[in-house]
């Protein structure tokens, strides 16, 4: 990641860390690649789908928590933060979630916190200098609690936002924040809703009623939610996306062979 001027790799004097709390270093170097207008998605590839089309600057819905910013606070620098369903779980209902606290931040911070909605740290969008502020802001709580568990960075994401002074901190930078609801917002994460099938729930779909494969997850607005995180903890939302995949991979190799056979 950082080399000296002969080119070969620089130590890192910091201790070893799980990929999913090392992957903060690497999204404020990234960040800081972009140009100030640019607008980034950091979101968990594996479990993933886009759905519908968005754009950054109307992915702001009416059902949101955060601070009334003063007039002179624009977009121009923003930080768009994503819940999980806070009627199936919050952070001390969970079992994983409360366990990310207490190890980072002990029994204390946890009973200040067990109440509130869980935000998942999987699916996060901003401007290029929200993106670096909060990927610094990140990187800051491994080195103040040293916590290496696996999901221990989706500790120090509702951490800062609930008790670190994040939304605070980024206001006195010039940047809003927003939480989005689950179901609200560009990102619909839905692993909260395991529990029963989103068909049964009323979350999926069928396209104008047609076939059983021409199913979409709506937002709570009743439309398509544009990106799908979490997509494969319902079995029919996942063998139909598999299809999907499995159908444009056929037809990309049905492309390539065409090409090099003309």
């Amino acid at each position: 990641m950082y080399s000296g001027k002969d080119g070969a790799p620089a130590e890192d004097p910091r201790e070893a860390r799980p990929v999913a709390t090392a992957r903060y270093e690497l999204y404020y170097i990234w960040s800081k690649q972009y140009l100030e207008r640019s607008k980034i998605l950091v979101i968990d590839s594996r479990d993933t789908y886009f759905q519908a089309p968005f754009s950054f600057e109307s992915s702001a819905a009416p059902n949101l928590r955060g601070v009334h910013l003063p007039a002179n606070i624009g977009d121009s620098c923003r930080l768009d933060l994503f819940e999980e369903n806070r009627e199936a779980v919050d952070i001390g209902k969970s079992k994983y979630n409360s366990r990310w606290i207490k190890s980072a931040y002990g029994n204390g911070t946890l009973k200040k916190m067990e109440s509130k909605p869980v935000i998942c740290s999987g699916s996060t969008m901003g401007s290029q200098a929200a993106i670096e502020h909060y990927s610094s802001a990140m990187v800051a709580q491994f080195d103040k609690t040293k916590c290496k568990a696996v999901g221990c960075d989706q500790g120090f994401h509702n951490f800062i936002y609930y008790e670190g002074g994040l939304e605070s901190w980024l206001r006195g930078k010039g940047c809003s924040t927003y939480v989005h609801e689950q179901g609200s917002g560009a990102v619909n994460n839905l692993a909260a809703l395991r529990q029963t099938s989103l068909r049964s729930q009323g979350v999926l779909k069928v396209q104008d009623g047609l076939g059983s494969d021409d199913i979409f997850v709506a937002n709570n607005d009743g439309k398509p939610s544009p990106i799908l995180h979490q997509y494969d903890r319902d079995d029919e939302l996942k063998k139909t996306i598999q299809k999907r995949a499995g159908a444009l991979l056929q037809g990309w190799k049905v492309g390539v062979q065409a090409s090099t056979n003309s």
